[in-house]
């Protein structure tokens, strides 16, 4: 066999969660154990790895490459004994498919720590880090800052210091005069603070409206 592509769960989510016993060998069989983790736990990231492993399979059986797709899990303690449970099934796999080289999948860099263990024994053609698209938490925080940017208090609170700033050292620049930045900087900022500190922005604005009523 050419090509061996690796998916790894060092803390063997596989086996706890899903009770699937490793090393997982074929497409099928890693089709069924990705399904079942994702029964027993659909956020788990282990999931994607599996099918993204599984991805690129189909890419190279398509250009009729001599492959196979295995998936190795490790020990839910990590550590040494994990990947000494990785190390024992990769060598039980290429003393059975003898591969080539290999290709490894991960969903991040705990699981790529064991990255020198295959490379001991195998080429490593590539390595391929699964990413997801959308995590709640950070999709989340997306639409929090996005909303908060909207908010013209807060929008103006946070942008008016930052473009007076680039403006005053844009003008600084323009005269050759670097120089005098720094010092018209502290001193906008200066006036910004108390400006707000004072609560002179909320008299302002309250003359304003009033003068608008009036009109």
């Amino acid at each position: 066999m050419h090509t061996l592509i690796i998916c790894i769960d060092r803390d063997n989510d596989i086996g706890e969660k899903a009770k699937v016993a490793s090393p997982v060998i074929g497409r099928a069989a890693n089709i069924d154990a990705a399904v079942r983790l994702a029964a027993a736990d659909p956020e788990d990231s282990d999931i994607n790895t599996i099918f993204g492993g599984i991805n690129v399979y189909d890419e190279l059986r398509l250009k009729e490459n001599d492959v196979e797709i295995v998936s190795i899990a490790g020990d839910k303690k990590v550590g040494i004994y994990a990947d000494k449970l990785i190390a024992e099934q990769l060598d039980m796999i290429i003393a059975q498919l003898k591969p080539h080289n290999a290709i490894l999948v991960s969903d991040g860099a705990e699981d790529e720590s064991v990255l020198p263990i295959i490379q001991s024994r195998l080429k490593v053609d590539g390595v391929h880090r699964i990413i997801v698209k959308q995590h709640e938490n950070l999709e989340s925080t997306y639409y929090i800052i996005k909303n908060a940017f909207n908010d013209p208090k807060i929008s103006h609170t946070f942008f008016v210091p930052i473009g007076l700033v680039s403006l005053i050292y844009a003008i600084s620049l323009y005269f050759n005069r670097p120089e005098v930045a720094i010092m018209a900087i502290s001193a906008a900022i200066g006036l910004y603070m108390l400006y707000r500190g004072t609560g002179l922005d909320d008299a302002v604005s309250g003359f304003i409206a009033s003068m608008t009523r009036s009109l």
